[in-house]
């Protein structure tokens, strides 16, 4: 699952890699509707189930934040990549660039 995020910088100025796992770990989810649709879930779509959403991901601290770009006004791009594999199977691994 990818989750595109995007806004002006000034939106995000100031905050801290953990407010914006804050801000986006209760977006991260779907319906119950949608999940029994595509057949993630078992059983026959029910009243509520569009109301009904499941958390996509488990922890705010289980979403890796990488700040990576370009100029202001170049396009604003962000992705969250849910990761397939349990977090005790698998693991980032990042290095920093500099100039």
């Amino acid at each position: 699952m990818v989750l595109t995020v995007a806004g002006a910088s000034a939106f995000w100025r100031d905050w801290s890699k953990q407010d914006v796992r804050a801000y986006l770990h209760p977006r991260i989810g779907r319906s119950v509707a949608d999940l029994k649709r595509v057949k993630v879930l078992d059983g026959t779509i029910a009243p509520g189930d569009a109301q009904r959403r499941i958390l996509l991901v488990p922890e705010p601290d289980d979403i890796l934040i990488v700040y990576a770009g370009g100029p202001e006004g170049t396009g604003y791009r962000c992705a969250v990549i849910l990761s397939e594999l349990p977090k005790v199977a698998s693991a980032a691994v990042t290095k920093a660039i500099t100039r």
